[in-house]
């Protein structure tokens, strides 16, 4: 699976790569209670970097997500 979101340019992170190295770190928790607990374990996450708390509030320009095949 990828995920790529693309935002009009801004200084703040123009210089920022981020790599999984392959693992997205999503959890596929259970809908519910577990999932909530997941989401909100990133949000703390988001909260406690200054950059990423930034980049949560922007609005991407674009969003592209494909899905492989489990080979």
């Amino acid at each position: 699976m990828g995920f790529q979101a693309c935002f009009t340019d801004n200084h703040a992170w123009a210089d920022l790569h981020i790599s999984g190295g392959g693992n997205s770190g999503f959890d596929h928790a259970a809908i519910g209670k577990p999932s909530a607990d997941a989401l909100a374990a990133v949000r703390r996450y988001i909260d406690q970097d200054p950059l990423l708390s930034v980049m949560w509030q922007s609005v991407p320009t674009d969003i592209e997500v494909t899905l492989d095949r489990a080979g």
